[in-house]
């Protein structure tokens, strides 16, 4: 689709149109995180998967007019990036800069850079230089994909590859050094920590719904909350007793925490069927005392996509991301100093 890309409407707001990680064509408002399906003839709905009554997109020169207002596309001056193995897009802010800028790490599974389209298209807005690449041996990126499970030997040469992609951003000119950080989601929570500890490049992290709990206490966790494709097992503090009797076992990211120095900030749901929040947050907390680690705890589940049933066969009538979600990223990213 050729309408592609980000747009902005006004000095705090803009839009993407995106195809992002397999889901159909939408537009999301931003920073509100609405989203609408869009149709063949450009008609818009009220959800993600609804293609029409609210509307239609006229399409000129410049961008997109909708409801009355003018969106402008963002001329990003974007660059595919080989590094090593690793297929990359680099998009750059307009400008001369320096600008902060971010590598995107991904979650679980073989995954490409589209995954972060929502996040990359609102850091874009703010001024932050994206590097997103495709997850080795996937997409257009060589290597061997190192699989699904979240073994230390995965998570390791995963968090290698995020300090490849830091290496690489901390070299370019228009780029501020001392403004470098990761964002990931889900396994990238036990993958980001390790980059960090390793390399003195990272200077600040976001993390949504990462994990601060072991891997086994994770995926237990998983296993009896549905991971949002099918209901819990039992109630929430049922789960939770099991996964506490159970305890820690596998990968453990609280090591590499404790010897960070670097602002971190997690985006936790509050209904996550995918990582146990609670135990997230107890493991959090005494660390806090002495680290700029901070969080926020949103109504969601395991993604900041409402979805209104809890599970994943819902996504198709979600009304759009959280309202809190992507404007929490920004207060965080003025408080750091890093906007």
């Amino acid at each position: 689709m050729s309408l592609l890309g980000v747009y902005r409407s006004g000095a705090a707001e803009g839009a993407a149109v995106l195809e992002a990680d397999g889901l159909p064509p939408f537009l999301i408002e931003l920073p509100s995180g609405r989203v609408h399906g869009i149709g063949k003839s450009l008609t818009l709905g009220h959800l993600l998967g609804q293609k029409h009554v609210d509307g239609s997109l006229a399409v000129d020169a410049k961008g997109f007019s909708w409801k009355g207002t003018q969106y402008k596309r963002v001329r990003l001056r974007q660059h595919e990036a080989r590094l090593g193995p690793i297929a990359a897009t680099l998009s750059m802010p307009t400008g001369r800069g320096p600008f902060p800028a971010v590598a995107m790490v991904h979650g679980s599974g073989p995954k490409t850079r589209d995954e972060f389209d929502i996040f990359s298209a609102y850091l874009e807005l703010q001024g932050v230089a994206v590097l997103a690449a495709d997850k080795r041996g996937v997409g257009e990126s060589g290597g061997v994909y190192p699989g699904e499970q979240a073994s230390a030997s995965t998570i390791k040469v995963l968090a290698r590859d995020a300090q490849t992609e830091v290496g690489f951003l901390a070299h370019l000119p228009g780029i501020d050094p001392k403004r470098i950080g990761l964002f990931g989601d889900s396994q990238a929570g036990w993958i980001i920590p390790l980059a960090a500890r390793r390399d003195p490049a990272v200077r600040w992290a976001l993390l949504n719904s990462g994990p601060t709990t072991t891997v086994g206490e994770t995926d237990l966790w998983g296993q009896l909350a549905g991971e949002s494709l099918s209901p819990p097992s039992g109630t929430f503090q049922q789960m939770l007793a099991q996964v506490e009797a159970a305890g820690p076992s596998g990968f453990d990211p609280v090591p590499d925490l404790r010897r960070l120095t670097i602002p971190l900030h997690w985006m936790f749901g509050s209904d996550d069927r995918n990582i146990p929040t609670p135990l997230c947050l107890k493991r959090l907390q005494p660390l806090a005392t002495d680290h700029d680690y901070s969080w926020d705890v949103f109504p969601t589940t395991h993604t900041p996509l409402i979805l209104p049933s809890g599970l994943l066969s819902s996504l198709p009538r979600s009304p759009g991301l959280e309202p809190g979600f992507l404007p929490a990223i920004s207060v965080w990213l003025r408080r750091e100093a890093i906007l």
